[in-house]
């Protein structure tokens, strides 16, 4: 137990951004009561991190 903290400390990865991700996907499906299609999951997904703008589309 003990190496993989010292690991940690070690090297400069880390999974942060993946679960970041993670968790921000599942808030937006529990908020949204769960979307019939993947695609407007994934809008929802862009919308939030500024990824889409629909008013310049």
């Amino acid at each position: 137990m003990e190496e993989y903290i010292v690991n940690a400390f070690d090297y400069e990865y880390s999974n942060g951004r993946t679960e970041g991700m993670n968790n921000l996907i599942k808030q937006i499906n529990h908020t949204a009561c769960d979307y019939r299609k993947f695609k407007h999951l994934k809008a929802g997904v862009m919308l939030i991190k500024g990824l889409l703008n629909p008013i310049k589309a």
